[in-house]
């Protein structure tokens, strides 16, 4: 099924410099997120003054065996943004079929074995592989799966791809935000029915797990089986939320009714958005920062 085609019409936000410069740009960088069987999203930003200057985002839900990885090609081979040399190329994928390790326990020759331990939650029977990546500053290896045919779709396009995974990914973010705060904190990164959770305290990892809900309460659920789980104050241990979130939406309103010190994240405060993007809520945008 062709571009433009689709069950669900892709959202294209482009500003109008970069109308008339496709071919090199490598003044600009691209990220990539793709959650798999959900959506597939990609942001350009200046290289210069860090601004988006694109954002567009397909839809992935109704696509299942060859379809979907037909159309994730035609994404890459037909979309005219994606058809370019960029500074810097940064693939980002989201799943939540993965666990961490200590770094002393593992041995990278060892990962399929490690993985078998888990091999229901893996679904490497689904024709997925096993990846890892090391976590240095806690310590960890994030051990995960992954689709290859969809990195190599993406390998093939760009020489100079980062790939990471979206819990490696938000580690760091928890432990660069942490900068040795003494005390226990939750942070968690907040997508459309699924939430991540991070519990530091002091450089110490304390908890990593990511969910699935469908309602504000399982949202809330789980946050408050974390906090009876590891011990913590509804009332005096911080939460810290990443991702999509608003202070005025009713699931921002269930959470602050059982936990009182919320705080959100600074991530976006340096953001600049081009005037074609100012519709844009920046909050969508977590998985494309660099």
């Amino acid at each position: 099924m062709a571009i433009g085609q689709s069950y669900m019409k892709p959202l294209r936000l482009i500003d109008d410099s970069l109308l008339d410069k496709y071919g090199n740009f490598l003044n600009y960088n691209l990220s990539i997120s793709f959650n798999n069987y959900k959506y597939l999203s990609f942001s350009i930003i200046s290289k210069k003054d860090n601004k988006f200057l694109a954002f567009c985002k397909y839809p992935l839900s109704k696509y299942r065996g060859n379809n979907f990885k037909k159309y994730i090609s035609e994404i890459f081979g037909k979309d005219p943004l994606l058809s370019n040399s960029f500074n810097s190329v940064n693939f980002n994928f989201i799943s939540s079929f993965n666990t961490l390790i200590p770094v002393m326990f593992f041995d990278r020759k060892n990962k399929e074995s490690y993985a078998s331990m888990f091999i229901d939650q893996f679904g490497t029977a689904k024709g997925e592989k096993i990846g890892y990546d090391f976590v240095n500053p806690l310590d960890v290896v994030n051990l995960y799966s992954y689709f290859p045919e969809i990195n190599e779709i993406v390998a093939d396009k760009y020489s100079n791809l980062s790939t990471r995974h979206n819990v490696t990914f938000f580690l760091m973010n928890c432990y660069e935000y942490h900068n040795a705060n003494k005390e226990k904190v939750l942070y968690v990164n907040v997508d459309k029915n699924y939430l991540e959770a991070v519990v530091i305290d002091d450089e110490k990892l304390l908890f990593c797990n990511s969910f699935n809900y469908e309602t504000d309460r399982d949202f809330v659920y789980y946050i408050i089986l974390i906090f009876e789980s590891l011990k913590l104050d509804t009332r005096k241990n911080v939460v810290v939320l990443f991702g999509d979130m608003q202070r005025k939406s009713p699931l921002f309103r269930s959470l602050n009714d059982y936990v009182k010190n919320i705080k959100f994240s600074k991530q976006f405060k340096n953001i600049k958005l081009s005037k074609k993007l100012k519709e844009l809520d920046k909050t969508k945008l977590f998985y494309l920062l660099k």
